[in-house]
């Protein structure tokens, strides 16, 4: 978890090491959280949640940006749960968020 003030460098430390992990040959995904809660929202209402989620879950690194500006619904939490929840001791999950967000408050 990178976590510091806005304009900080926590987003490009993020891509980064997203970056350096990628040179050795894994798979990266790096996307914004809210990017990727619209992305999950617009899969549940179309039926392929299931896909989605499994396609976040076979990526070594998922790297989740501005995590802590993002506002969350409880279905929108639900959703990013269930990709942790995948993930948990399996893959890696990097999260860069700023001092500024709500997980700091």
């Amino acid at each position: 978890m990178l976590i510091g003030d806005s304009g900080t460098g926590e987003s490009h430390l993020l891509i980064v090491i997203g970056t350096a992990i990628a040179e050795t040959g894994l798979s990266v995904r790096y996307t914004t959280t809210s990017a990727l809660v619209n992305e999950l929202a617009e899969a549940d209402a179309n039926r392929r949640l299931s896909l989605v989620i499994a396609r976040y879950s076979k990526v070594d690194l998922l790297c989740l940006d501005e995590f802590g500006y993002l506002n969350l619904d409880r279905k929108g939490a639900k959703l990013l749960f269930q990709i942790f929840t995948e993930r948990e001791e399996r893959k890696a999950t990097a999260v860069a968020t700023p001092t500024d967000g709500w997980l700091c408050a």
